[in-house]
């Protein structure tokens, strides 16, 4: 298979990968556009750099939780687990909100984030993104 042909296969966004406004169509070389606007772009690499960050910090926390280091050793079994499987399913939220704002797909960050949060009660558990 020819690279043109793997290039014209790939989904081209059709609506703003930061606030959802619909694309206008566009035709010639180059890479389709993500964002409407430059003030878009602006915000979603402001929060891509942000979510990249919580995603390391976390990824850092759940090895430092699995191998009981020195600041995770008071922890009793159930809270390890409790805390793990919590920082999996950020882990999940955060990467799904990252690959949207790298246009990985039409599901603005906003629908995104809206259903992430939708029964999602972390201030129940005592944690905060931070």
């Amino acid at each position: 298979m020819r690279i043109s042909t793997e290039v014209e296969n790939l989904e081209k966004p059709d609506h703003c990968a930061s606030c959802g406004t619909a694309l206008e169509p566009r035709s010639g070389p180059g890479r389709p556009s993500a964002y409407c606007n430059e003030g878009c772009r602006r915000t979603a690499e402001f929060a891509v750099r942000s979510l990249v960050k919580r995603i390391n910090a976390a990824e850092i926390e759940l090895r430092e939780i699995q191998c009981a280091t020195e600041d995770f050793a008071g922890l009793d079994q159930d809270e390890r687990r409790r805390r793990t499987r919590f920082l999996r399913r950020w882990l999940v939220e955060d990467r799904t909100k990252l690959r949207a704002l790298l246009g990985g797909n039409n599901q603005t960050t906003m629908e995104k984030s809206a259903e992430s949060n939708r029964g999602s009660n972390d201030k129940s558990n005592g944690v905060t993104h931070g």
